[in-house]
């Protein structure tokens, strides 16, 4: 127990997240008189093309923000830590952490890390670890709403994203988004050749994430006259859109990974070079199903056919 190390800490956080309406021509659309157009106005009618086709309104790839679009959220965390190291002996460390953190909006997490460093030589040692975590998700993911324009087959669709708490969301079955809880575990050594100032470290690790965030695929009317389907027309017309997606905490993701860092050092008369090569192999997959909506899957409209990272 020669050598022991404590640290603590504590930490306030306030997050503010806004969106301000832009230029009104730059999300409205206007109906055949010019005047902004009103889904539920009988004489408000939409512009048209040569085809018969109903034109968007706004600028197009990517609309300004409406009065509809505007959010102004914040939130605020108090959390606290402690670290303890100790050398049990001269060759065998042990350390370990525990952060607690409450958010005004999601509660409160105790998380803990564990961590080992064993020295067989001078030069040779083994190391270790295991922790858990949490991640809010961030008040852009929750709040975000927007309506853009992708290509898809050279294609263009307006992609509406509306936020957790809209109307699109609760009539789609999309639950309010949670937080992402992970386990990780890592182990490695270190060595060092003296002779050929060469220093290698070699880690693999594993990361298991429940509840990720990501951005869905888009959900599109089925056009069969039910009263859910309808609804949900007008909510995409009324954002300009022809599809609907959402931030939703949709699948279980593991990682594996190898780091490997080698570092070569060279002394010359009143100079030294420091030469390092870092590389990181890593495999990402999906677990068990895609958390789908109830109501999507029994209404047998499209499920997330796309999940982006």
């Amino acid at each position: 127990m020669a050598g022991l190390n404590i640290a603590f800490g504590a930490e306030y956080r306030m997050e503010r997240y806004q969106i301000f309406a832009g230029e009104e021509g730059s999300s409205s659309k206007y109906d055949t008189n010019g005047n902004i157009w009103d889904i539920n106005d009988p004489n408000s009618i939409e512009v048209k093309d040569f085809f018969g086709r109903t034109r968007p309104g706004g600028s197009q790839v990517f609309p300004g923000f409406s009065p509809d679009n505007e959010v102004n959220k914040t939130r605020n965390s108090v959390a606290g830590y402690a670290d303890v190291e100790a050398d049990i002996t001269d060759r065998f460390l042990v350390s370990g952490a525990l952060r607690y953190e409450n958010y005004s909006d999601f509660g409160g997490t105790l998380n803990f890390k564990l961590a080992t460093r064993f020295k067989f030589t001078d030069n040779f040692a083994m190391r270790a670890s295991a922790n858990t975590g949490f991640r809010a998700p961030s008040l852009h993911q929750l709040n975000f709403n927007s309506t853009s324009t992708i290509f898809v087959d050279g294609i263009p669709t307006d992609v509406g994203t509306f936020s957790n708490d809209s109307r699109a969301a609760k009539l789609l079955g999309i639950p309010q988004l949670k937080q992402e809880e992970s386990k990780s575990a890592s182990v490695g050594f270190t060595a060092k050749a003296p002779g050929a100032h060469l220093t290698f470290t070699l880690d693999g690790y594993f990361v298991r994430i429940d509840d990720r965030v990501v951005y869905t695929g888009s959900f599109k009317p089925k056009n069969d006259g039910s009263p859910a389907d309808e609804l949900l027309k007008q909510l995409l017309a009324q954002a300009n859109a022809g599809s609907a997606a959402f931030f939703a905490n949709a699948i279980d993701t593991e990682s594996y990974g190898i780091d490997l860092v080698i570092t070569h050092k060279a002394n010359f008369s009143n100079s030294a070079l420091q030469t390092d090569f870092s590389a990181t192999f890593e495999q990402t997959k999906q677990v068990g199903d895609i958390h789908a909506s109830d109501i999507l899957e029994d209404a047998g409209l499209p499920q997330v056919s796309t999940l982006n990272k």
